[in-house]
Formats: C-alpha cells, structure tokens, sequence
C-alpha cells in the first residue's frame, strides 16, 4: 500500500523523524523534547513509502504502519546509510516483516567490507535473536547499490559518501522538491 491523497492523487511529500540519537538510544523523559531512539525517518513521496536508516525508531515506525494500514499490504523501501549497529539494530523489531503481505526492499552500499545481505542477516542469527531474517513471514529483498543515483519508483535518489568510504549521504528527490538526508556519518562528531 503506498500513501495516497484524497482522490487517489499520491500525497504530498512528509517527512517524519522516528529516530535522531547516535550510538546509543536513550528514550525517557530527559529525551523526550528530541526523542531517544537511533536514526530512523519516515518519507513519503510520490506514492513511497521510504524509510532512511533502521535504528531503533523502525519500532515505533512498524507499530504505526501496521496500524495505519491495518491489513493492506506494504511496499517499504529501506535505504541504509550505513551498519553501523545504530542504523539497524531496529531491523529485527520491524512489525511489518513479520507479516507475509509485506514487502521490504533494503537498499544500502556494501558494509565496512562485508557483503550488505552478510550484515544483516548476521545480526539475527542465533543466539542474537530468535528467528533469522531469511525466516521472517514478510518478502525481505536485499539489494547493495553500486550506482549513486537510482529511483524508488519516481522518486530519484542521488547518493554520496561522506567521510568514510561506507557512509551514504542521500538526496530524494520527489517531484521537483528536494528533501536532503544528511544523516550524520559517525565519524563527523
């Protein structure tokens, strides 16, 4: 299901913050202004439903999804900046590949050496997590960008590395609008 507007015009682009901290998440009430959970945003665009980063905000997100969209199915799109264990460890606690309507399609560059699938999937092997990612319900496609500039749908993304060689920087470009994802890299504090 792709988020349309009344009518069935797509919608107009969103952007939501789900997950702003680094390293590590810290939700409570000292956070509660900016938020305490690691990099997650929400777009949408054009019809996308596009999602930077998997930090632990990809929780509440799925959460959100699945309600909002109760029982339709899902086309998610994940762009990773990179994996350091802040953008993913919210990747096992997704909702929405646990249901086998779904379909997430994870895009992202190789991963500090390590084949991007090989990253993820090892993060929910055991003893780590109870159920591995190839054994989620939901339709999980992993895909390592070698282009840095590629579409989602009509929505044409133009990536960049910046500082380290495994750290993407994305612009998304819906329509004529241009949103610019400047997720910090880790090494730019």
């Amino acid at each position: 299901m792709q988020p349309k507007a009344a009518g069935g015009a797509p919608s107009s682009t969103r952007v939501k913050f789900w997950g702003v901290r680094g390293s590590i998440p810290t939700p409570g009430p000292a956070t509660v202004r900016y938020g305490g959970n690691t990099s997650c945003v929400e777009v949408r665009a054009d019809g996308q439903i596009i999602i930077l980063d998997a930090g632990t905000g990809l929780r509440p997100l799925g959460l959100e999804l699945v309600a909002e969209f109760d029982h339709q199915p899902l086309e998610l799109t994940l762009l990773l900046t990179h994996t350091h264990w802040d953008h993913i460890q919210g990747l096992p606690f997704f909702l929405p590949v646990y249901k086998p309507q779904n379909h997430l399609r994870i895009l992202g560059y190789e991963g500090a050496r390590h084949a991007l699938d090989n990253v993820l999937t090892k993060q929910m092997e055991s003893p780590f997590f109870p159920i591995g990612l190839r054994e989620v319900p939901g339709n999980v496609r992993i895909e390592e960008l070698k282009e840095l500039s590629f579409r989602i749908g009509p929505v044409r993304v133009e990536a960049c590395f910046a500082i380290t060689a495994t750290t993407a920087r994305r612009r998304v470009r819906p329509r004529i609008r241009r949103l610019l994802s400047m997720l910090k890299s880790r090494n730019s504090k």
